[in-house]
């Protein structure tokens, strides 16, 4: 639902004339990338799109990857054209398989333990990657319909 409301360019209230009940009419102009829009975002694009490369394959260390994912997340609502939500669900994927090695590698009970909630949480954040990707398609087509 936040990325349709990103791409509202403008919300603006018509009055009707009091001839007409006199309530309120709202017009949505929804902002489309220009060619020229799209060619300045295109450097933003390739970072992106490399930075989401990275994270599929476990580049740095966690918390490098944390911060990464943090600003992939906030770039996902304010350019809602980029893939980032597809690429944070496959890193998602991706981070789940690593511990799961981790997982059959480790001895203790608690470390297990410990792997098996964190994957848990990995494929809670992926599953909701993918009910945020539906309803980005299900809101472009409502709006492609108007």
């Amino acid at each position: 639902m936040r990325a349709f409301f990103l791409l509202l360019r403008h919300l603006s209230y018509n009055r009707r004339s009091t001839e007409r009940k006199g309530y309120l009419r709202m017009t949505i102009e929804t902002e489309i990338p220009s060619a020229a829009d799209q060619a300045q975002r295109e450097p933003l694009r390739a970072v992106v799109l490399s930075l989401l490369d990275e994270l599929k394959r476990g580049a740095g260390d966690k918390d490098k990857r944390r911060q990464v994912e943090e600003w992939m997340r906030n770039l996902s609502e304010k350019y809602p054209d980029f893939p980032v939500l597809d690429g944070l669900r496959e890193y998602y994927v991706a981070e789940a398989g690593r511990l799961r090695s981790d997982f059959d590698n480790a001895s203790d009970l608690t470390e297990k333990l410990n792997l098996g909630r964190m994957i848990e949480s990995f494929l809670e954040k992926a599953s909701d990657m993918d009910r945020r990707i539906r309803e980005n398609h299900r809101e472009k087509g409502r709006g492609d319909d108007s």
